[in-house]
């Protein structure tokens, strides 16, 4: 069983979180006690990603710092090949659907394909999905945001029932890291029909909006200005709060 199958098999049963770390701008060192904080809250999964120009070493710094302190799994959200490290159990592998750029769909994906096949690590297929505003990713990405009204719910349902097609993994909803606010419950909703796992992120900030998007139907909730911004006892009540949800 992959680690992804492992972490999402009781996905009908409880809502899942991911901390998100940017090892370019939280190196080993600052990211030790956020991984202590949010494995003992309860976190499932840390992901690593968030910059264009994380290294490798950046990378492998973040994976010793958590392992030292957390049996918690750790997967990529690379920016490009060369940031593979070793440590890491998997990473995510995402088509950025609606991104105006024809080659962050198929070309640059097709591009890391191979290194990905040959570093041996377990890559979880994404359906990569910007909803507005969309932030820093919509930009570099150029996307034609989804909206935030009835058209834009049926878009990202779409892209659901896209990526349960073509057999990937997962969807990923992504306000962007810094949005004022996440993701809306009626898009969540529309988008859990096909069972596909969705990851949801961006804008989620308190306990009450975690809990909102898991009772929506998000399997896997994604927070990272929190642990950025040294906010712990937030972090911890996020994901105190998320277990106790009923998937």
């Amino acid at each position: 069983m992959t680690v992804w199958s492992e972490l999402t098999r009781d996905r009908d049963n409880r809502p899942l979180h991911a901390t998100l770390i940017d090892p370019a701008s939280t190196p080993g060192e600052e990211a030790r006690p956020i991984a202590e904080a949010a494995a003992d809250a309860g976190s499932d999964l840390f992901l690593l990603g968030g910059s264009t120009d994380v290294s490798k070493s950046d990378v492998q710094e973040c994976v010793e710092a958590i392992e030292e302190v957390a049996e918690v799994p750790v997967f990529l959200f690379p920016s490009g090949s060369d940031q593979f490290a070793p440590g890491l159990d998997g990473l995510l592998f995402t088509l950025t659907v609606n991104s105006t750029r024809p080659e962050l769909i198929v070309e640059e994906p097709a591009k890391g394909a191979t290194p990905v096949r040959k570093s041996g690590l377990e890559a979880v297929t994404t359906a990569y999905v910007i909803v507005e505003p969309g932030m820093t990713v919509g930009e570099v990405a150029e996307a034609n945001l989804v909206t935030r009204d009835i058209e834009g719910c049926q878009r990202a349902a779409r892209y659901a029932s896209l990526a349960d097609v073509l057999g990937l993994d997962a969807i990923y909803l992504e306000a962007g890291s810094g949005a004022p606010d996440p993701v809306p419950e009626d898009m969540i909703e529309a988008a859990a029909e096909p069972d596909v796992p969705m990851i949801v992120g961006g804008g989620i900030r308190s306990p009450e909006a975690a809990a909102e998007a898991a009772r929506a139907g998000a399997d896997l909730i994604v927070t990272g200005t929190l642990a950025e911004d040294g906010d712990l006892e937030e972090l911890e009540a996020l994901i105190e709060r998320l277990g106790k949800v009923q998937g």
